[in-house]
C-alpha cells in the first residue's frame, strides 16, 4: 500500500492500525524519512495502541497537511474505480464502498452521485442489475480518464 493510499484510508477511518508497522517499514525502504515512521515500523503487537499517534505524527513530519474528508472521498473514489476496472471488486460492491464513505458528510458530494444512485438502486431492481453494473463500470472509466493525478 502506498503512503498516499494509507493517508486516504486513514482520513476515512478505513485503515486498521495493526497493518501500520509493516506498512511503515515498506515506506522507509521506499525513501520516506520520518522519526515517527521508524518508531511505527518497530512497534510490536503489544504496542499497537501507539500506532495511531505515530502515524498522525509521521504525516505532520512529512509535511502532509490534514486531508479533508471530501478530498479523501474523491481520492478514494479513484482508488475504488481502479479496483472495479481491474476486476478486483464487483461493480456494485465498489459503488457501495464509495456510497458508504460519503455517509456523514455535512453536504452532498455530487461528484459521486452516479455511484451512489447505482448502488442504491441495484438491490431493489433485480431485473436491472446488469444495467447498473455496466453504468458503474462506465463511471469508473470516466473517473480514471478524467482525473489526471496519480492514484493515491
Amino acid at each position: 500500500m502506498t503512503f498516499d493510499t494509507a493517508e486516504v484510508l486513514w482520513t476515512l477511518n478505513l485503515l486498521k492500525p495493526e497493518i501500520l508497522p509493516n506498512a511503515a517499514a515498506e515506506w522507509l525502504v521506499e525513501g520516506f524519512d520520518s522519526e515517527s515512521l521508524v518508531l511505527l515500523a518497530g512497534l510490536t503487537f503489544a504496542e499497537l495502541d501507539q500506532a495511531r499517534i505515530l502515524f498522525e505524527r509521521a504525516l505532520r513530519e512529512l509535511g502532509r497537511p490534514a486531508m479533508s474528508r471530501k478530498d479523501a472521498i474523491l481520492r478514494y473514489t479513484r482508488l475504488v474505480s481502479i479496483e472495479i476496472l481491474r476486476g478486483e471488486i464487483a461493480p456494485y460492491d465498489g459503488a457501495k464502498k464509495i456510497w458508504h464513505a460519503t455517509i456523514g458528510l455535512d453536504s452532498p458530494l455530487h461528484e459521486v452521485d452516479t455511484f451512489i444512485y447505482a448502488a442504491s438502486e441495484y438491490e431493489d431492481r433485480f431485473e436491472d442489475q446488469d444495467f447498473f453494473a455496466l453504468e458503474i463500470i462506465k463511471e469508473a472509466r470516466r473517473w480514471i480518464s478524467e482525473t489526471k493525478q496519480p492514484p493515491a
